[in-house]
């Protein structure tokens, strides 16, 4: 004689939820543990990540961040996942920045060289060009080099001052 095993019953998962609204979402419930879980969508993501993006914009740490994102009902491991996505966000944005403010700054100094030569104040335009040529990654002796072979500060155009500094 054979004795059957009860069968075990398993929670019913709705396979597809689907909204009635025109701008419908389909949302795929998964179970983890015991816990169970919407599948976010592309959008829904995305506005995580930016808020993740603000959020650390604002210098908030990981925990004040995770209690934040509480809201969202999901396991810290998923947050950390948006903050990596937000942080390389950061690291691009941050990457433009950087260059438009190198440049920015270049055409400043440039502008306080030419005032500085009308104004025939030689120290300023000596140190003036000496910061140009660190942002430009020339070393401070070349440079010194440079200025004191001249001995002398030429009034020349943002062009030709840099054609003075490329010869050497």
């Amino acid at each position: 004689m054979s004795r059957k095993r009860p069968e075990k019953k398993l929670p019913k998962i709705p396979r597809a939820v689907t909204s009635p609204t025109p701008l419908a979402v389909e949302v795929i419930p998964y179970e983890s543990g015991n816990k169970l879980y919407a599948k976010s969508t592309d959008a829904e993501v995305a506005e995580r990540i930016q808020e993740v993006f603000e959020l650390l914009l604002l210098g908030r740490t990981r925990g004040e961040i995770l209690r934040h994102t509480s809201k969202w009902n999901m396991n810290s491991r998923q947050i950390d996942t948006y903050m990596a996505r937000a942080h390389v966000e950061l690291k691009e944005v941050n990457k433009v920045s950087r260059d438009e403010l190198s440049s920015q700054i270049k055409n400043n100094q440039w502008r306080l060289y030419g005032k500085a030569v009308r104004d025939r104040d030689h120290q300023l335009a000596a140190k003036i060009l000496m910061d140009l040529a660190k942002i430009g990654g020339l070393d401070e002796q070349t440079v010194n080099h440079v200025v004191a072979e001249r001995r002398e500060v030429v009034e020349a155009s943002d062009d030709d001052l840099t054609l003075i500094l490329d010869d050497e």
